[in-house]
């Protein structure tokens, strides 16, 4: 792969990740009750906006390599997740804490 095919596989997966946040709030002002129950502090929409982010930073800063892409991945299978089995969060859940045990292996 080319350093331009590989910066345009950056730029496709900082897009995707961007949108799936835009997706999940979307997902939760869409529900018609009047609140915003995924979008507040200690919220679920907030822990995997933060692995978006944490994502998205990674990617900037690293490009994709197996880890970056594995975060990437995680956090777009948690935002489709959240955005289309709400109540199938023991999914998100799991998703997190196989991501949490991995990376506390990977660092010691």
């Amino acid at each position: 792969m080319t350093e331009i095919e590989h910066e345009d596989e950056v730029w496709f997966a900082i897009e995707a990740l961007q949108q799936a946040d835009r997706d999940m709030v979307a997902f939760e002002l869409d529900e018609g009750d009047g609140e915003d129950t995924f979008l507040g502090e200690g919220s679920t929409y907030e822990r995997i906006k933060a692995r978006v982010d944490a994502a998205i930073a990674a990617i900037e800063d690293e490009g994709l390599n197996r880890e970056t892409a594995a975060k990437g991945t995680l956090a777009l299978l948690e935002s489709i997740l959240l955005t289309t089995y709400a109540e199938h969060m023991g999914m998100i859940e799991a998703a997190v804490r196989m991501t949490n045990a991995a990376e506390a292996r990977a660092n010691g």
